[in-house]
């Protein structure tokens, strides 16, 4: 395999990428599973060398204004923490007068849900001052927004904190719906994961990929189905046709029993790179596709550092906070 990025969707990468050098506001929406997350990961890798990459996601932030400005503030190695979002990035373009922003707010419609629980929200902060920031943005070309949604960010007035926020809008310059995984770019992303044994089987076999790219073109969730069987693909060139069906049809099944306790979808933040070694190494140690002993261990590893802690929870509580936002910032850098 060769040494270039390993992109999901290659034109539309380039198409989102274009948009957000030019310093633009973009909206890409998505239901779950569709490949939103490796799309992130794409762009974070396209990005130009003078272009700082950040993302945050809203979904562990919607609660907390101040977790949201730690998280920002961690991501751009501020000593101090900022004031308001503008703050925070003026600052950090002050002090690299040759950088741009690319700022990624992952699953934006978490935060601007009515049904959000308003009692567990610190609502300081997430206002109608707040989207002013975001919509002033547009007029600094070094500094670019993604947002990443489930549904549609329109112009209609937002919940905030949830709550309605009276004049409230994000102005978009792009919206943009992810598309459907097409035949070529499933069967271009499965030659660059898959291990090349594999790949020269398939390319030896067309009525393989036939089969494999039907499969995975209609499967809910496409791309983690791919990275499911990357590994597992037969290398006998010999195989029947038949028995190559049976074998789709198996991990197709054993996919849909474990993907609830997936190593990918608790990693789901992870670059893909981490994924492949945790992958890698849980198949070492004999876990391999089978995670239910993952699951207990994960479980009784939680168990064990609970009893631990629990003699110092009142300082554990003063630096929760703090250590959550770091734990989620390294994560989703």
């Amino acid at each position: 395999m060769n040494n270039e990025p390993t992109f999901l969707r290659p034109s539309f990468t380039a198409k989102i990428a274009t948009y957000l050098q030019k310093g633009f506001k973009v909206n890409v929406y998505s239901e779950e599973k569709q490949g939103l997350q490796q799309l992130i990961e794409d762009l974070r890798q396209s990005c130009p060398e003078n272009t700082h990459f950040i993302r945050l996601n809203m979904r562990s932030h919607a609660h907390s204004f101040e977790s949201y400005l730690m998280a920002l503030s961690e991501a751009l190695h501020l000593r101090t923490s900022p004031q308001n979002l503008r703050t925070a990035l003026v600052e950090y373009l002050d002090q690299h007068p040759e950088q741009c922003i690319q700022l990624c707010l992952e699953n934006f419609d978490q935060l601007s849900e009515k049904q959000i629980e308003t009692q567990k929200v610190d609502k300081q902060g997430y206002n109608l001052d707040f989207l002013t920031h975001l919509n002033s943005f547009g007029n600094n070309p070094r500094i670019a927004l993604l947002f990443t949604s489930s549904r549609l960010l329109n112009t209609q007035e937002l919940y905030i904190g949830g709550t309605r926020v009276r004049g409230s809008k994000i102005d978009v310059r792009y919206r943009e719906h992810l598309p459907k995984l097409d035949f070529s770019e499933i069967e271009a992303y499965l030659q660059k994961i898959a291990p090349p044994r594999v790949v020269s089987v398939l390319d030896q076999k067309p009525p393989f990929y036939t089969v494999l790219v039907a499969e995975i073109a209609k499967h809910n969730d496409p791309a983690g189905l791919m990275h499911f069987i990357a590994d597992s693909l037969p290398v006998d060139a010999a195989l029947s046709i038949a028995s190559f069906q049976g074998y789709m049809a198996h991990w197709k099944n054993e996919y849909a029993k474990q993907h609830q306790h997936s190593t990918d979808l608790l990693l789901n933040d992870w670059s893909k790179t981490t994924r492949h070694w945790v992958r890698r190494a849980l198949r070492l140690v004999g876990i391999g596709k089978d995670l239910s002993l993952a699951h207990r261990l994960l479980r009784g590893f939680v168990a064990v550092l609970l009893l631990l802690i629990l003699p110092f929870w009142g300082k554990v509580m003063q630096i929760g906070q703090w250590l959550y936002s770091l734990i989620l910032n390294l994560m989703e850098s």
